[in-house]
């Protein structure tokens, strides 16, 4: 299969990054270094190129009969974070709609489930064309401005002198900030203004560690079509209140919601990183179920993990390379901004 590139691609290689394939893209891993750009994100701001997502646009809210939530209920300027769902109660994707007009949504997907979404939904036109560059951390609105509000967005705005399509205050990082869509001619150019302002270049592996800290699920790791809204911490995001026959899913939904697994967070003693698919036990060394994502994190100064458990278990170890690793079991996220307290 053919690499592809971002429209940012070339400047992420003139500046250094390390570079590797990620959903069929010619991705950024890491620019200075993961530490390095877990700390200006954590206390500065950081950008990201994630020109790979996926974009479509529809008038039809009739596609909400496969969405966990019905999209005329989100308000005009607002954004909504919802799952794609297949009959069964499985998850195509996750996704986030922004209500642009009474009869116009903009929803942005998964960059490896994109075109399966966009076949899933229907009524939709596909904008792949499009750029999207988030600007993540305590100093972001300070250095873009204050856009827009906290889950909203605006149109059509300047950004240090750059014209933006969409500007939405949403992210993955935990922090405070902005994604901004945009024409993938004018991408470069924002990419530079932004790091003129003091921005750091961040790569896709600071991202996962950056998510995982924040809780936040990753298509393919943490979820996907076996799995369901409830035993993956999702169910805020699932509306069951429609008339009868207008959500796909809610009959599935409806007797998968006492399933028997759950979502768990783990935190493990420093020297002990988790990874995907590594066994939780509970103290007799009973496996209990798997980690789904895991890392090592530098704010926590010990290994977490996001786990899939029995729902009556009480896991109590990662087994690393054959060796139960004790790990303690605490409420999620592991980390929340001071600054989207206040929110």
């Amino acid at each position: 299969m053919d690499i592809k590139k971002t429209p940012l691609t070339d400047a992420h290689r003139a500046l250094g990054a390390k570079m590797g394939p990620f959903a069929g893209y010619d991705m950024p891993i890491q620019y200075e270094g993961i530490l390095a750009e877990h700390k200006a994100v954590r206390t500065k701001c950081g950008i990201f190129d994630v020109s790979h997502m996926g974009h479509c646009l529809t008038s039809d809210p009739g596609i909400s009969r496969i969405l966990s939530r019905p999209l005329d209920k989100i308000s005009l300027g607002k954004s909504c974070y919802m799952l794609i769902m297949n009959p069964d109660g499985g998850i195509i994707d996750d996704c986030i709609a922004y209500r642009m007009k009474d009869d116009l949504w903009h929803i942005v997907l998964n960059a490896s489930r994109k075109e399966i979404d966009v076949a899933a939904l229907g009524n939709v036109t596909p904008r792949f064309e499009l750029a999207m560059i988030a600007l993540q951390g305590p100093e972001a609105i300070s250095l873009a401005g204050e856009l827009c509000p906290r889950r909203g967005f605006a149109t059509n705005v300047n950004v240090l002198g750059v014209d933006v399509t969409l500007v939405a205050r949403t992210g993955y990082t935990g922090e405070d900030g902005y994604e901004f869509v945009l024409p993938a001619e004018s991408a470069g150019l924002l990419w530079k203004k932004l790091m003129d302002n003091g921005a750091a270049p961040c790569g896709l592996g600071v991202r996962d560690l950056l998510r995982i800290e924040a809780g936040l699920p990753l298509y393919g790791m943490d979820i996907s079509e076996e799995t369901d809204p409830y035993e993956t911490g999702l169910a805020f995001a699932v509306d069951l209140d429609r008339p009868e026959g207008s959500f796909l899913a809610r009959e599935a939904l409806l007797r998968r919601k006492d399933g028997p697994r759950r979502r768990a967070g783990l935190k493990l003693p420093k020297g002990a990183v988790p990874r995907h698919d590594y066994p939780v036990a509970d103290a007799s060394g009973r496996t209990v179920g798997k980690v789904t994502s895991g890392t090592f994190s530098p704010l926590l100064d010990c290994g977490i993990a996001l786990a899939l458990v029995e729902k009556s278990s009480r896991p109590n170890a990662v087994r690393i390379r054959g060796t139960d690793c004790i790990a303690e079991e605490v409420a999620l996220p592991f980390y929340r901004s001071p600054g989207r307290k206040k929110a």
